[in-house]
């Protein structure tokens, strides 16, 4: 998933510190501007961390050249990102198949935006877990992916005639065919 518009991160941070801010009780103390401020840093820097790791990743396998040939591609760039996230101490989370975010995505980005919460001078935060619990539960409905709505297109895919490897242009294809074609119908 490439990183969303400024103004999206924006409205799901506000919507995230309201929902922090004024719940009863409150599970984050202190001004509303300052909690939004600080949750769409975090976002905005996971995402821009999550962009370098990719672009780094497909430079090292571009750099490879002839020495690739044969290899399956889309395992290399895999092995090559979590390499490069495991040297910046941070994981790497591929977007699922759709272009949404997957459920380890969206849990580590929660836990990246409480702790930016938690860090912030001016804000107090009294339970943590329910926090990230509430945060992650907004990231979900923002970001992730509709389960039920995945597990329709690739069954749709396996059902076909021929077997078509999961990850191959062809793939791709079809699953965001078939994803557009139900969504459509829901």
């Amino acid at each position: 998933m490439s990183a969303p518009r400024r103004s999206e991160i924006q409205r799901i941070a506000d919507r995230s510190a309201g929902e922090l801010t004024q719940s009863e009780p409150a599970l984050v103390e202190g001004p509303h501007a300052t909690a939004t401020q600080t949750i769409v840093d975090a976002i905005t820097g996971d995402f821009a961390t999550q962009s370098v790791i990719d672009r780094e990743a497909r430079t090292a396998l571009d750099s490879m050249g002839r020495t690739a040939d044969g290899m399956d591609k889309n395992k290399l760039l895999d092995g090559l990102r979590s390499r490069i996230a495991k040297q910046k101490g941070v994981t790497f989370h591929a977007p699922v198949a759709g272009g949404k975010l997957g459920e380890a995505r969206i849990e580590t980005m929660a836990q990246t935006v409480s702790g930016a919460l938690e860090a912030e001078p001016s804000l107090g935060v009294g339970d943590t877990g329910a926090v990230t619990r509430k945060v992650a539960s907004r990231l979900r409905l923002e970001f992730g992916e509709d389960l039920g709505l995945d597990r329709d297109v690739r069954a749709r895919i396996a059902s076909l005639g021929r077997q078509v490897p999961e990850g191959s242009r062809e793939w791709e294809i079809l699953y965001r065919q078939y994803h557009d074609e139900f969504a459509r119908r829901r």
